[in-house]
């Protein structure tokens, strides 16, 4: 994994731990001992779990899918891993030599997007340029596809994770009023559970989105310079045959 996918993944898994931290900051009341009223077992995630409500439970495994799939994609979308760089150079080499068998075996031997994408296109060089054209075009589009796999669904839990604290909003904001109705408004001690619960969602919500939304463009955008970089090189290759 490469120095910005490792800063990168580092910012957005600090991002989320910060939101889940500053929702479980404690807040000093006077004359109320710091840790009255909690148990000493139950971790702080757990316990902002509780406060926020059942809908705290999919905003979390939101972040843990959104996380696994950053991860993946952070892995998956190396420069180095697709375009490596003594592949391109040896591919270079033997393409100005037109040594067409000797670059079909070497593509045979690596197992990257690139190698795939030559080959496909070196296997109709016999049936001219525009079959060669067609194939490294179809290839292509078809890595790049693979490439991008699950990024649908990283869109998809970016979008999720504040619709989840909105929807915890709504619960928590229910459950105030059915307080104020059964008891009044003269018992700010219960009605302030819901109203906590409804705020607790909605940041979480938001500390999940915001992270996995800015993910969703960093490999949109990443993936565009593959594309662009893998149209170079089919490109030269093209070059290289035609003359």
């Amino acid at each position: 994994m490469g120095v910005k996918e490792k800063i990168f993944i580092i910012f957005l898994i600090l991002f989320i731990m910060f939101g889940f931290s500053a929702l479980a900051a404690d807040v000093e009341l006077p004359n109320v001992p710091p840790n009255a009223g909690k148990d000493d077992a139950p971790g702080w995630l757990i316990d902002q779990m509780d406060k926020g409500g059942p809908v705290m439970y999919p905003i979390f495994l939101t972040s843990v899918l959104g996380l696994a799939i950053v991860l993946e994609k952070g892995i998956k979308l190396r420069m180095k891993r697709i375009f490596p760089p003594t592949f391109v150079s040896q591919l270079d080499t033997l393409l100005k030599k037109k040594d067409i068998a000797k670059v079909i075996a070497l593509c045979e031997s690596k197992k990257t997007p690139l190698a795939r994408i030559i080959r496909m296109g070196l296997l109709k060089h016999k049936k001219g340029i525009d079959a060669v054209e067609k194939a490294i075009e179809s290839a292509a589009a078809l890595e790049l596809a693979n490439m991008g796999d699950r990024l649908r669904m990283l869109s998809t839990l970016s979008n999720l994770a504040p619709l989840l604290g909105f929807l915890g909003t709504v619960t928590g904001m229910i459950k105030a009023f059915n307080v104020i109705a059964a008891a009044g408004s003269g018992r700010p001690d219960l009605i302030g559970g819901g109203i906590s619960e409804a705020l607790i969602t909605t940041a979480a919500g938001l500390f999940v989105g915001i992270p996995l939304t800015l993910a969703y463009f960093y490999f949109v955008g990443k993936l565009d310079n593959i594309a662009v970089e893998l149209e170079e090189i089919s490109l030269r290759l093209l070059d290289e045959l035609g003359d």
